[in-house]
């Protein structure tokens, strides 16, 4: 089964995209800096649901989280807790996902997902 790491599961869209990971048979890493905030989710007791503490900054750590995952997704964006520095810190959180992508040769940086049809 593959492994599909997310950063941002607490997030609106992230918050859908795990269970929508899940009927797709993937199995998913959330990678939180509140782990907590995700255990209320209808999902977050699965099986092959893991959910992991992860400093976002820190591209060593992240590396190491990202270990074992064919894709992931980065779905984080920290207005509220970077005040106005917020399109900085942004950009630093976003770079250090890269490069701890890049150093696990992660192969792609989004999972194919089936569409839904509208109906």
């Amino acid at each position: 089964m593959q492994r599909i790491a997310i950063a941002g599961a607490s997030g609106y869209i992230g918050g859908r995209l795990v269970p929508s990971l899940l009927q797709s048979g993937y199995s998913v890493r959330c990678l939180a800096r509140a782990p907590g905030k995700l255990q209320g989710r209808e999902w977050a007791s699965e099986s092959n649901v893991e959910i992991q503490q992860s400093d976002l900054s820190n591209v060593k750590s992240l590396a190491e989280n990202l270990e074992g995952c064919q894709a992931a997704f980065y779905l984080v964006h920290s207005m509220t807790s970077a005040g106005a520095a917020y399109v900085k810190k942004d950009r630093e959180l976003a770079i250090a996902f890269a490069k701890a992508a890049k150093l696990v040769s992660a192969e792609k940086s989004a999972a194919p997902v089936a569409p839904t049809a509208a109906k």
